[in-house]
């Protein structure tokens, strides 16, 4: 191996890496590249929402065992770890950019719908909300139908997910699940809320 490849992989002796060391040598930069990312996407997140997504990806790379093709023969960069990691970054960026488009859209629509436990002159749905009352009243349904749809945690999980915003990890220490876990009830209930909001406006869901 020559010296060039020798500062590539940073003194790492093969390529059989060790994830942990690579944790924590590349953590902070894998933050900063996410954070160059949402800059170009015109996307603002929180420090909270960086450090969530920067654990989310190394989740992946674990899972995916990502580390285990890394080739420091074909290192062109000075730190040839983290060129690795930002192209399985950018895949993964991307991906979640799409779903946390697909779901903004979807929570936007479902706090229009889920009306339930709220007082009829709610200031939800502005003036139009007095005045529409046939509108309120199937949007109440809907609201409702979609809250009987919901089982075990979903119950719990749903308003904290789509009325207080919270994140994947406060769910999982409010509630006392997994990461993981709270990650799918979020994908759950992000499910079966466009499918009531797509039955509803696409009037084929049938209220009672």
């Amino acid at each position: 191996m020559s010296n060039h490849a020798d500062q590539s992989v940073t003194n790492v002796a093969s390529t059989a890496l060790n994830f942990s060391d690579v944790y924590l040598s590349h953590l902070s930069k894998i933050k900063a590249c996410i954070r160059k990312l949402d800059h170009k996407a015109g996307f603002k997140r929180s420090t909270d929402q960086t450090d969530e997504l920067a654990q989310d990806f190394f989740t992946k790379v674990w899972a995916d065992s990502i580390l285990d093709y890394f080739d420091p023969s074909r290192a062109k960069s000075k730190d040839a770890i983290l060129a690795y990691l930002y192209n399985h970054l950018r895949n993964f960026y991307s991906s979640i950019r799409t779903k946390e488009i697909r779901y903004a859209a979807t929570k936007k629509r479902l706090e229009e719908v889920s009306t339930l436990g709220l007082r009829s002159n709610s200031n939800l749905f502005g003036t139009k909300h007095d005045e529409d009352t046939g509108f309120c009243h199937d949007i109440k349904k809907v609201g409702k139908a979609f809250v009987r749809s919901l089982r075990g945690l979903e119950k719990k999980a749903w308003k904290m997910f789509i009325h207080d915003e919270a994140s994947a990890d406060t769910v999982a220490k409010e509630l006392g699940i997994g990461r993981m876990t709270s990650y799918r009830l979020k994908d759950s209930i992000n499910s079966k809320a466009k499918m009531y909001l797509k039955g509803y406006y696409a009037g084929s869901l049938t209220l009672n």
